[in-house]
């Protein structure tokens, strides 16, 4: 059952309160001071805190300083428990990470609403970890079944080239295949990490991202049979310190959305330029851009709006936040522009 954590110095208050979520079929913990109620939290069965502001010794909004400072509390819903004069403390209190407040004196069934309100949103984002969760499994389980089929494929391919006895029709195709098929397994290996480890894995070396962009549209030109692309880049930034792998298939992803979606004769152009303390990149082009409707799921996976895989921008943005940088969109004039920003690192 979902306990409240009551923490109000005044015994009377606690009383009410607690007497009030009984008749609402809610079990309660009551805490005097700050110390007894991080000693309740640290038990592990509060699920959410209904917090007064003015307590003496630690005051309510220092101890939500500390419930947003440590890991296993950061995101335990605080409902505070205000007084109609302190404003300026309910703006400090949301701006410190609470999630709502009451002022007293409180009306009990609007504050149970509320307490309501905020447990069924902290049992959502619970489903939603574990549905994300088990999809990581799935994608590393995925992953783990297409290694045999990628090591079959590249012993026939090795069969091949040994049979074509250095015929430069047969092996130019072959070679390029052999590379495609490099690249794949680096791909899935990579992925199948983050899935396991839930981060971007090491090493970590110094990347150049006009490399690392020359070697994305290549990929692309050649998985989309699209020879004439040629994305224009102008500027320069940086190294980058990160996954090489991880970050070329980010921009891979990048490129080849503006493909898919502005088609291969579009313009598309990268703009590279130092920002503080890193890199921005920005991908623009001259297509239908993304429709409105599509907006809030950009970057949802398996939101693709009927073209790709859907994973694409998902993957990019996850990559790079992985790295400590993001990926954001907005609309081009005309087209799309996607902005990748990434901090700075290598020599």
């Amino acid at each position: 059952m979902d306990r409240i954590l009551i923490v109000d110095d005044d015994p009377r208050v606690r009383t009410l309160l607690a007497e009030q979520l009984d008749l609402a079929g809610l079990s309660s913990l009551q805490a005097g001071d700050a110390p007894a109620a991080l000693r309740l939290v640290g038990k592990g069965e509060v699920a959410l805190v209904l917090l007064d502001v003015m307590m003496p010794g630690t005051d309510g909004l220092s101890l939500l300083r500390t419930l947003r400072e440590r890991p296993e509390t950061a995101r335990l819903p605080v409902i505070l428990l205000t007084a109609r004069s302190q404003m300026g403390d309910k703006l400090h209190g949301l701006e410190l990470g609470a999630d709502d407040y009451v002022t007293k004196p409180y009306d009990p069934a609007e504050l149970l609403a509320r307490i309501r309100v905020h447990l069924r949103l902290r049992r959502l984002r619970a489903e939603v970890e574990e549905r994300n969760a088990e999809l990581a499994r799935f994608a590393a389980s995925v992953a783990h079944e297409v290694r045999a089929p990628l090591h079959e494929l590249a012993l026939e391919l090795d069969a091949a080239g040994a049979a074509a006895g250095g015929a430069r029709e047969i092996a130019a195709p072959l070679g390029r295949a052999e590379a495609a098929l490099r690249r794949a397994a680096e791909v899935l290996e990579t992925h199948l990490h983050v899935a396991r480890a839930g981060h971007v894995p090491e090493p970590r070396e110094p990347v150049d991202l006009a490399e690392a962009l020359a070697e994305a549209a290549e990929q692309v030109r050649v998985a989309l049979g699209a020879p004439d692309f040629h994305p224009a880049v102008d500027g320069s930034g940086p190294k980058v310190s990160g996954n090489a792998t991880l970050l070329r298939e980010l921009l891979r992803n990048l490129l080849e959305n503006a493909v898919r979606h502005a088609g291969s004769s579009a313009r598309v152009a990268v703009h590279v330029k130092p920002v503080e303390r890193g890199v921005e990149l920005v991908v623009e082009d001259d297509g239908p851009g993304v429709p409105e409707a599509l907006l809030p799921s950009l970057f949802e996976p398996f939101r693709s709006g009927g073209r790709g895989s859907g994973l694409g921008l998902a993957i990019a943005r996850r990559v790079a936040r992985g790295h400590g940088g993001d990926l954001t969109y907005a609309p081009g004039r005309p087209g799309a522009r996607f902005t990748l920003t990434l901090p700075a690192g290598g020599a």
